[in-house]
């Protein structure tokens, strides 16, 4: 809504009854009363609009208008969690799916403890911890090893370059790599080329 208007309701309807039924221009009406052309002009607009829906039956007042406004934003609020929540549920039942059929139960009985019981919970733990012990995969031992090039580079840039120039170094230097990987690589270590003020 906007700010109230500083002219009564009255005025408001004699303005808007001369412009409609006066020979002289908008303009002409406005300056006489001493108000904005701009003003008159949506004074009128609201009459007629208001004569519209008055002659409609089916028209929604602006109150109305504005409460569908927020229905509708709701409305899309609403669609978009539950949208979240069915694609949550889809991850978490294939979760579900998996451990089942990892597990050295039946897949029944996995499913039916997964819903929260101990033996789902041991379960997990025991997958982590055979996770957290297993040896680094071959990607990450060459990420570590391709990181401490990178770092030597940089440092002789005098840190100052950035994943362009490294990679453009790195290429000279005849090593194979590329521009995402090097990228990545820099900013898992927390290198960043000088940029220009």
């Amino acid at each position: 809504m906007g700010r109230p208007s500083k002219y009564p309701a009255e005025f408001r309807q004699e303005a808007v009854r001369l412009a409609l039924v006066s020979d002289e221009s908008r303009a002409a009406v406005a300056r006489r009363l001493g108000i904005n052309e701009t003003t008159l002009r949506n004074w009128v607009a609201d009459h007629l609009a208001e004569e519209a829906r008055g002659s409609d039956p089916l028209a929604i007042a602006v109150s109305e208008r504005e409460e569908l406004r927020q229905l509708r934003k709701e409305n899309a609020e609403l669609r978009t969690e539950r949208e979240i929540l069915r694609k949550a549920a889809a991850y978490f039942a294939q979760e579900t799916v998996r451990s089942a059929a990892s597990g050295s139960s039946t897949s029944t009985e996995t499913l039916t403890a997964s819903s929260g019981s101990v033996e789902s919970l041991e379960s997990r733990v025991r997958g982590f911890y055979a996770w957290a012990a297993r040896p680094a995969s071959a990607r990450a031992i060459g990420d570590a090893d391709f990181t401490a090039v990178i770092v030597e580079v940089h440092d002789r840039s005098r840190r100052t370059y950035g994943a362009p120039r490294v990679h453009a170094e790195l290429r000279r230097l005849e090593q194979r790599c590329s521009r995402k990987r090097v990228a990545r690589l820099m900013r898992l270590s927390g290198l960043v080329g000088v940029h220009a003020r």
